[in-house]
């Protein structure tokens, strides 16, 4: 049965109307698109159609926020109707003008993103839109910023702990806005804003632009952009996209400055421009009651190792300033691979300033990670199974290697070192016994600072160390670390209550003996036989080491260079060879010379031969 009880009479169109919902308007055929809008006009609701036909103007919509939502609508109009209530009319004019020629929602520079995006970061959806204009005010200036962030909390500012001290006009303006829109007013006179010598056109947008978020939410930001993210983090993120990889990302770091361990700390943002970074040193003078200098207290950064030669760097020089920036920039733009690689290279080289650990950063191609290569064995197995040996090894008697000893081989004549990550190769540098970088690095520290010093080094070098330790005698500093470019020295060397230049004399040396062949290895049996008990025992057998030789494995040899110390030239030895038993010559001379066997080969005293060894038997208990 159907719903009509007159269907095929004359009223069953009279029955039909009665049926509909009183003033009922019944739509036009089409088809329905369940999808975002295309085109403005899509947007466009039944009320608006038919005001736009009434009055004949294209520009006023009744429904903006519904063609907000669907990204049809422009700074203009968003402009238009707010403004439209104002009385100043030559307000209304400028401020129409300007919102004309805005092609989008408007950040003040990448910086503006930046404050923005780590301010709004996590936040919800439903944070006040009154709240997001102030922050969007108060972030566009550097200065302004630095003065406001320790008011700033998700959720509220408290302007009443705010002090603007010599802000300038511009800033004062923003920050009035900043604190009427907070409290649902402008904050600022027509007449100011009227004013084109008092308040200038960009901070006029500026206002413009956080009016419209405090009245139509975080949705504006989208105005221009392509896409639609969701929450008001969302928005900077993807203007930041849009603008490239140079707006920060990843890499951007965070310095944080104090007066004292228990003082409060203010961040700053890099990159950031030497103003920026003057603003936050005056208002940290200016807020905190700490006596102590402004210092570095901690850094926030991608390469967490580089926080000790970030904190070195002086804040109030221009030059280290564009060099954290630089720093910043570079590493935003690395990969998640050249980071670890980065690190390693750090790790490795120990960098004493900014200049150098920019050098490393643009130098990455020169370097190899073996990631997982921590020790001679792990290295030794690379080798072997990468066939970076001289000689192949069958895989039959691979099992069957000392993989330590061959890892001991390849790094003694490769450039390389191993770090917590692995080992790092320097791909440049040619496979032989070279001269490394450094033959001695210190790592100092004085009162919390830290300064890596490699040595050997110059006076200009040492006096330098010495300003950045903040000591006028490397007494007053402490050696918490030291590395040397030969591994074999750690172990043999007393490095207890060793000064610096004690140490600085022996990098001299030892950077000597690298240039001799055979005199380090010489030099490390030495050491193993002699056994010094200070640094200064060690320091007098480094600077008389003529008195030491390094004695042949073979016998047979060493028997033939005892004739040739008794006079023998090489004619008599060789007429008596074969008559001879050399070897056994050798044998007995090595106990009358006083000769010792260390890990690293054979070595005889010449001054005065060392005594003979005490053989250790069973003890009875």
């Amino acid at each position: 049965m159907g719903k009509y009880f007159m269907c095929n009479t004359p009223v069953a169109n009279l029955e039909r109307m009665m049926a509909l919902p009183p003033n009922f308007a019944p739509r036009s055929s089409g088809n329905a698109i369940l999808c975002r809008y295309s085109v403005q006009t899509a947007a466009d609701c039944r009320a608006c159609v038919k005001h736009r036909r009434q009055s004949h103007q294209g520009l006023t919509c009744l429904h903006l926020t519904k063609r907000l939502q669907a990204g049809m609508v422009t700074v203009a109009e968003l402009a238009a109707e707010t403004v439209r209530p104002w009385k100043h009319l030559g307000l209304k004019q400028r401020t129409m003008g300007i919102a004309g020629r805005a092609g989008g929602f408007h950040f003040a520079d990448r910086l503006h993103i930046m404050r923005m995006l780590e301010m709004t970061r996590g936040e919800k959806e439903s944070v006040s839109s009154r709240w997001l204009a102030a922050v969007y005010l108060l972030s566009a200036s550097a200065p302004l910023w630095q003065r406001t962030l320790a008011a700033v909390t998700p959720g509220q500012i408290d302007f009443a702990g705010v002090r603007l001290g010599d802000a300038s006009i511009q800033d004062y303006v923003l920050y009035r806005t900043a604190k009427g829109l907070s409290a649902g007013a402008l904050g600022v006179t027509s007449e100011e804003l009227a004013d084109a010598e008092l308040v200038s056109d960009d901070t006029l947008l500026l206002i413009l632009c956080a009016a419209l978020i405090a009245r139509y939410g975080p949705e504006v930001m989208n105005i221009g952009r392509a896409g639609g993210q969701c929450g008001s983090a969302g928005r900077a993120e993807q203007f930041q996209r849009e603008q490239g990889p140079q707006m920060g990302g990843n890499g951007m770091m965070v310095l944080y400055i104090s007066k004292g361990e228990n003082d409060s700390e203010v961040p700053i943002h890099f990159p950031a421009e030497p103003a920026e970074v003057r603003s936050a040193i005056t208002a940290l003078e200016h807020s905190s009651t700490a006596s102590g200098p402004v210092e570095i207290r901690r850094v926030e950064c991608p390469i967490e190792i580089l926080e000790q030669d970030i904190k070195r760097a002086g804040l109030n020089s221009a030059e280290d300033i564009q060099k954290l920036n630089a720093l910043t920039e570079r590493i935003d733009a690395m990969s998640q691979q050249e980071k670890q690689l980065f690190t390693a290279v750090l790790s490795c080289e120990c960098p004493s300033n900014l200049d150098e650990v920019l050098s490393f950063a643009g130098d990455l191609n020169r370097y190899e990670l073996l990631n997982g290569v921590t020790t001679d064995w792990y290295l030794g197995k690379w080798a072997v199974e990468n066939r970076k040996l001289e000689t192949d090894v069958p895989e039959a008697i691979q099992p069957f290697l000392d993989y330590s000893a061959v890892g001991r081989e390849y790094a003694a004549s490769h450039h390389g070192e191993f770090c917590s990550l692995g080992y790092l190769k320097n791909r440049e540098a040619a496979p032989v016994q070279g001269q490394a970088p450094y033959v001695i690095r210190l790592t100092l520290t004085s009162s919390g600072r830290q300064h890596d010093l490699s040595l050997p080094a110059a006076e200009e070098q040492l006096e330098q160390a010495k300003r950045a330790l903040d000591v006028e005698d490397f007494s007053q500093a402490g050696i918490t670390a030291v590395k040397f470019s030969s591994p074999h020295l750690a172990g043999l060397l007393p490095l207890d209550a060793a000064a610096v230049e004690d140490v600085n004399t022996f990098a001299l040396c030892l950077r000597e003996m690298e240039q001799e062949d055979g005199e380090l290895r010489k030099f490390c049996a030495v050491l193993e036989a002699e056994q010094p008990e200070t640094f200064t025992e060690a320091l007098n057998i480094a600077m008389d080491r003529d008195d030491y030789e390094q004695i042949p494995e073979d016998m047979d040899e060493y028997g033939k260079q005892v004739l040739r110390r008794a006079g023998a030239d090489d004619e008599i030895i060789d007429t008596i060879d074969g008559y001879m038993n050399f070897a056994r010559l050798g044998e007995d001379s090595m106990e009358e010379d006083g000769v010792r066997r260390t890990e690293f080969g054979l070595v005889r005293r010449l001054s005065e031969p060392f005594p003979p060894q005490q053989e250790m038997g069973p003890q009875m208990m």
